[in-house]
Formats: structure tokens, C-alpha cells, sequence
């Protein structure tokens, strides 16, 4: 199984220059269906193993319902049409993205979803967990599973430009969790 993945971009390298709109790159992920009509904002994480089709339900059940805190997704947005390598060039990009779309969506109270395999973080994925629940979210666990033929068959079939949550997932929650500090940094704040 090839593990490095790539995807397309947008870059020249003529003249050498990447320009990247921030705002107009987290707006691609802020839908208004994301924030709750009413009640409480849910924070969905989807576990499971590689290629067992955590995304594929991402798409079909959570689509512009939640905020999608992926890095894979911010980076193949960035990189369409070129090809580059996950997490060597855009990397400040995608970092500088990822953590003010987790900010946002948690100082908005909007549904979010993120993807991980979870067996690597699992002590920071447990403190995101319980920061979401002390910031009022309704968490939810979703976990998918599949053999391990039909992963390897999913992963031979996929998108080029999708990246593994093998590769992301320490990112999306290093967002989360900071994004949570600094809500429950700014809540105290109010309170002095």
C-alpha cells in the first residue's frame, strides 16, 4: 500500500508564488445548514480504520450539516489541480486554516465532524471529547468498520486527493483541542 499521498493545486511554479484567500478557503466548509435551528450543537467523530469508509459516510450522513474539520480536505482544496505531497509544502496553510475554522466553528456553536483512526491519539482525542461536552456540544461516536479485503480494495479505488485520517488526524485534533483552550480561556475572562 502506497502511503504518500498527494493531490492537485493551483501553484506556479514559474514565478514561485502561492496566494491563498483564508477567508474564502474556511468559508468553503462554513455552511449556514451548520448551525443548529435550535437546541444543542453535536460534535460527530467518525472512527475507524484505514480505508473503511469513514468519509463515505461523512459525505452521506453529516454533508453541510456540520463544519468538516479535515486536514486532507483543507490541503486538496488548496492543492486542486497541481500535485503535491501532504504535509510538506502548504503546511503553515493548512495549519493557519485548520485551527481558525475550529476556532470559528466552536465560538459559532455549529455542528462539527471530524474523522479519525484513533488508535495513535487516543488521550487527546479522550480531552477533546470531554472539552466538547464542557463546552455544551452533544458528542457522538460514530465507528465504522469493514474487512480487511474491503479495505484494501477501497483504498486501491479511491481519489488521489483523499487523505487518510492515518495522516490527519493528529491535526484536526490538535485544532479542536486548542480551539477548545481558547474558548474556555475567553469564558473565564467573562466571568472575572
Amino acid at each position: 500500500m502506497d502511503m504518500e499521498k498527494i493531490c492537485r493545486g493551483n501553484y506556479s511554479q514559474e514565478h514561485n508564488i502561492w496566494t491563498i484567500h483564508y477567508n474564502t478557503e474556511i468559508d468553503k466548509f462554513l455552511y449556514a445548514e451548520s448551525i443548529p435551528a435550535q437546541g444543542q450543537p453535536e460534535f460527530v467523530v467518525i472512527m475507524g480504520g484505514i480505508g473503511c469508509g469513514k468519509t463515505t459516510l461523512r459525505k452521506m450522513h453529516y454533508g453541510n450539516k456540520h463544519v468538516v474539520i479535515d486536514a486532507g480536505e483543507i490541503f486538496s482544496n488548496l492543492c486542486d489541480p497541481e500535485v503535491f505531497t501532504f504535509g510538506d509544502i502548504l503546511n503553515d496553510a493548512v495549519e493557519d486554516i485548520g485551527y481558525i475554522l475550529a476556532r470559528q466553528a466552536i465560538a459559532e456553536r455549529r455542528n462539527i465532524v471530524s474523522e479519525v483512526v484513533g488508535a495513535d491519539n487516543l488521550q487527546v482525542l479522550k480531552e477533546v471529547l470531554g472539552g466538547m461536552k464542557r463546552l455544551g456540544y452533544r458528542v457522538i461516536l460514530k465507528a465504522v468498520d469493514c474487512s480487511v479485503e474491503q479495505a484494501i480494495e477501497r483504498h486501491k479505488n479511491q481519489d488521489p486527493g483523499n487523505i487518510s485520517a492515518y495522516f490527519t488526524e493528529s491535526y484536526q485534533l490538535r485544532w479542536i483541542a486548542s480551539a477548545i483552550e481558547d474558548k474556555e480561556d475567553r469564558q473565564q475572562e467573562i466571568e472575572l
